[in-house]
């Protein structure tokens, strides 16, 4: 190119880009102020998300995400082509859902309001060539959000199964004599328990955060990157069951405690160094299998022009241009729009300063409940029960069976029968997941009805334990409020046991600001070898339902 011909062009494109910046300047406040709106909620959401380790890995995402927006900035920009329709509604859609958000106090629902809205901001900047990628970057936003109806808690319970099982048949390789119960491989000397933390949720959460990133720094086509984050969770998945088992083979074979403490961590982070090696040599081997043009590594320095969208061309349609114009110009519209945010700005600070004490995140070591659960919180006796033991423990935040229990063991000519309450959870519990998950058979699950239906709603089930002694367990779950929670059917699987966790997840979000939406749930576990009769049932039954009712007092007693 000639000397002049260069220099014409730097003139256009100076040109070009001093209309684009100062558009771009008089759009600054504008994003500004929409972001801003979303502060108060997302303070608690980020509180709230800190204290699931699985979820730790959100400040990288907050790091990431300004530095990857610097990175694909072109300092040249070409507009593309987009109707301002995709932005006015995903504008509109994060305005209504920040106020559904508000009305609920959901700092979830607020984080998710804030994908939508940073989305609208994104195409707009895509759409005016500032950034050169949009998509790749907008996903990261959504995984800033906690997965709903406690689906994060499922995922992990089903993946210490998973773990357990594909680890056991590991063990059966290498020639390691064991017997998996649950999540429990127990070998002649030794225990061990398939816990939360070993199910590889962090892994899995952290190992998929890494791949989108990956993507959004490195052109990938669709199909590449949808193949890259199953690697991804493909990675996690085996290197835990690679850490499980070698735990176990550590100890059998070579007398190598590495299954808590320091060995045990350096042993994690080494197996976690390695997925990410093998995250990345999947990559290279996705790009010798699925090798396209479209694979394009960015280049910071110099960006590609044309994208999916099509671009703003000499040639481009008098009726594409006014849309272009239009698009950049903006109209009166996002002022209403602004003004929404703002006052949704005010309120959450409102109601933060007007309830200071009482908008908090949900504390699941709450000392005021803990306190009152004690040895005296039931009675003595109780008929021919008499108590002889108490016991309170607490577990990680994600612990399937709750993060605190309290129980109270009575004994009779009869035999032996435990009360417990464990809390906190968010909406329904199955409990007898919990004793599966420990090696117990699990059957004859029935949900009760009982005259009382206002106070308590209770299920039974037959829980069998691994050396033969049979189990008579009930048990119901309560709100702070005394509300009894309606139990799940006796299927998993069924609408009704879907509705309920939807329908406890919105009273959960709609509960008063004032109330704690936790709720508490009650077991009773009666040991016996042999078969209940008729009578010995409805007895136990009405023991399960006295101790129930008088922890439901005791907990409105104390939230009050």
């Amino acid at each position: 190119m000639s000397d002049l011909a260069a220099e014409s062009f730097d003139v256009d494109t100076n040109h070009e880009g001093s209309v684009a910046w100062q558009d771009l300047k008089r759009r600054a406040a504008f994003y500004f102020v929409v972001l801003a709106s979303f502060a108060p909620l997302l303070v608690l959401h980020f509180k709230q998300l800190w204290a699931f380790e699985h979820y730790q890995f959100f400040p990288l995402l907050l790091i990431a995400i300004p530095v990857l927006i610097s990175h694909l900035w072109v300092s040249a920009p070409i507009p593309r082509i987009i109707r301002p329709i995709w932005q006015k509604s995903l504008l509109l859609a994060g305005l209504l859902l920040l106020a559904i958000a508000y009305v609920a106090w959901s700092p979830n629902l607020a984080a998710l309001a804030l994908a939508v809205t940073a989305g609208a901001i994104l195409l707009e900047l895509y759409q005016q060539g500032w950034l050169s990628r949009f998509l790749p970057l907008w996903c990261l936003f959504f995984l800033l959000i906690k997965l709903p109806l406690n689906l994060d808690i499922d995922l992990i319970f089903w993946l210490q199964g998973l773990t357990s099982t594909l680890a056991s048949r590991l063990l059966d390789f290498t020639g390691v004599n064991h017997v998996l119960a649950g999540h429990i491989i127990q070998t002649a000397n030794d225990k061990f328990l398939v816990e939360e933390a070993c199910s590889g949720i962090q892994s899995l959460f952290t190992l998929v955060a890494a791949a989108a990133i990956f993507l959004t720094v490195y052109r990938r086509p669709w199909y590449h990157c949808v193949a890259l984050v199953g690697c991804a969770a493909f990675w996690a998945c085996t290197i835990n069951i690679g850490r499980v088992a070698g735990v176990v083979i550590a100890m059998q074979h070579f007398g190598i405690d590495i299954s808590t403490g320091t060995a045990h961590q350096v042993f994690g982070l080494v197996l976690f160094a390695l997925a990410f090696a093998l995250l990345f040599s999947s990559d290279r081997l996705l790009l010798f299998f699925l090798e396209s043009d479209e694979v394009v590594d960015i280049d910071f320095e110099d960006y590609p022009t044309t994208d999916l969208s099509a671009t703003a061309t000499e040639e481009e349609s008098t009726e594409d241009r006014s849309l272009r114009l239009h698009v950049q110009n903006g109209s009166t519209w996002i002022y209403v729009i602004g003004g929404g945010f703002v006052l949704l700005l005010v309120l959450q600070l409102a109601t933060l300063a007007l309830q200071a004490e009482s908008v908090t995140v949900i504390d699941p070591d709450n000392p005021q409940m803990i306190t009152a659960l004690n040895e005296n919180s039931l009675p003595e006796t109780i008929g021919e029960w008499e108590r002889v033991e108490f016991d309170a423990e607490s577990r990680a935040l994600t612990n399937f069976m709750g993060r605190n229990t309290a129980s109270w063991v009575y004994r009779s000519p009869r035999g032996t029968a435990t009360v417990a309450i464990d809390f906190p959870f968010l909406g329904w519990h199955e409990l007898t997941g919990c004793y599966a998950a420990l090696g117990y058979d699990v059957s004859a699950r029935e949900v009760l009805a009982t005259e009382d239906n206002d106070k308590i709603q209770s299920v039974q089930a037959i829980v069998a334990a691994p050396d033969g002694e049979v189990g008579h367990l009930w048990f119901s779950e309560f709100l702070q409020s005394g509300q009894p929670l309606v139990p799940a059917g006796n299927s998993s699987g069924t609408l009704q046991y879907w509705l309920s966790r939807f329908q406890s997840a919105f009273l959960k979000q709609t509960a008063s600001l004032r109330r704690d939406p936790s709720s508490y749930q009650v077991q009773l576990l009666y040991q016996s070898k042999d078969p209940l009769d008729e009578q010995q049932a409805t007895a136990m039954r009405d023991f399960h339902h006295q101790t129930a009712i008088t922890l439901v007092e005791l907990i409105r007693e104390v939230t009050q």
